[in-house]
C-alpha cells in the first residue's frame, strides 16, 4: 500500500514538474516573439522619424540662407534709423537718448558676437555707414553724385 502512495506522490510531482516546464517554455517563446515585435516596431518608428529630421535640417539651412540674404537690408534700416535719431536729437536730452539707443544696439551686437571687443563694434558701425553712403549715392541723381 505504501508503495502505491509513494508512486502516486512521484507521479503527481512529475506531472507538476512537466507542466511547469511547459509553462516556462511557452512563456519564454511568448517573450521572444513580443521582443521581436517590439524591435520591429522600434525600427519602423525610427524610419518614420528619419524623414521629418531631414526636413528640419533642410529648413534650418534655408533659414540661414534667408538670414544672409536680408542681413544687408536689415543693417541698412538700422543705420537709417540711427541717422534719423541723431538728426532729431535735441541738445543734452537728445544726446542722452542717442547714447541710450547706441548702448542697446551695442549690447545686441555683443550678444551676436561674444568674442569681439568694442573696437570691432566701431568697425562694424563704420562699415554699415559706408554701405549706407554707397547706397545713398546710387539713389541720387547723376548731377548730385558729382559734388
Amino acid at each position: 500500500m505504501r508503495n502505491k502512495f509513494v508512486d502516486k506522490k512521484y507521479k503527481i510531482f512529475f506531472i507538476i514538474k512537466s507542466h511547469l516546464i511547459s509553462i516556462l517554455i511557452s512563456s519564454c517563446l511568448t517573450f521572444a516573439a513580443s521582443s521581436v515585435g517590439l524591435a520591429f516596431h522600434v525600427v519602423q518608428k525610427s524610419a518614420e522619424l528619419a524623414q521629418p529630421t531631414a526636413q528640419i535640417a533642410k529648413l534650418k539651412a534655408a533659414n540661414k540662407i534667408i538670414e544672409q540674404k536680408y542681413k544687408k537690408k536689415i543693417a541698412k534700416e538700422k543705420i537709417k534709423s540711427k541717422i534719423k535719431l541723431v538728426m532729431s536729437a535735441m541738445p543734452f536730452i537728445g544726446i542722452g537718448t542717442v547714447g541710450y539707443f547706441e548702448y542697446h544696439d551695442y549690447q545686441d551686437w555683443k550678444a551676436l558676437n561674444p568674442e569681439s571687443d568694442p573696437s570691432d563694434y566701431v568697425d562694424h558701425v563704420q562699415q554699415q555707414f559706408i554701405l549706407f553712403e554707397e547706397d545713398l549715392k546710387n539713389e541720387l541723381p547723376e548731377k548730385a553724385r558729382s559734388c
